[in-house]
């Protein structure tokens, strides 16, 4: 008998895993999604705000998706987000920034720049990093042959805010 409990148990183990990562993975790229972003930055956001840490949220966004898929069609449309998704992971994985899908075509990036020129170089880099895939674009609709992103972003001493306010704030710019 006790054999079948410690089976059960490790499927239940298992199943738990399973739907945690569902609940926080983004089935299409592997990143997090908005839900498994939140929980990791929140876990350490308090310990950034003691520090007054110098933080860095961008969020990107892919430059006239919706012409790529009309032109393309939904599945060249998903590969394309792969690759971009691909190519941003690695990038932060390199600054130790932290990434999320964060709408359809939409990213978004947590990092800890050494300053504000610094924020603004790792900013920029990704997006080269993208121009760099050279990803065939919508020409007569972007005016490049190729898909590029857009990126809003802002730098901020953590103390005094909250990560959902600096992520308002880098949408908006």
């Amino acid at each position: 008998m006790y054999m079948n409990d410690f089976i059960s148990q490790m499927k239940l183990e298992e199943s738990i895993a399973h739907a945690n990562h569902i609940a926080n993975v983004d089935s299409l790229t592997g990143l997090l999604n908005r839900r498994g972003f939140f929980a990791e930055l929140n876990a350490g956001w308090q310990e950034l705000v003691d520090r007054n840490t110098l933080v860095c949220v961008a969020i990107y966004d892919i430059d006239f998706f919706k012409a790529y898929n009309d032109h393309y069609g939904h599945l060249a449309g998903d590969d394309c987000i792969c690759r971009v998704s691909g190519t941003l992971q690695d990038y932060f994985e390199d600054h130790e920034g932290l990434l999320c899908r964060f709408g359809g075509e939409e990213f978004l990036a947590f990092f800890i720049p050494r300053d504000a020129a610094g924020a603004f170089e790792i900013v920029a880099g990704a997006r080269k990093q993208i121009e760099a895939l050279q990803i065939d674009g919508v020409t007569e609709i972007s005016g490049t042959s190729h898909v590029t992103i857009s990126a809003g972003y802002i730098t901020a001493h953590a103390a005094g805010k909250d990560s959902e306010e600096l992520i308002h704030q880098a949408d908006l710019a």
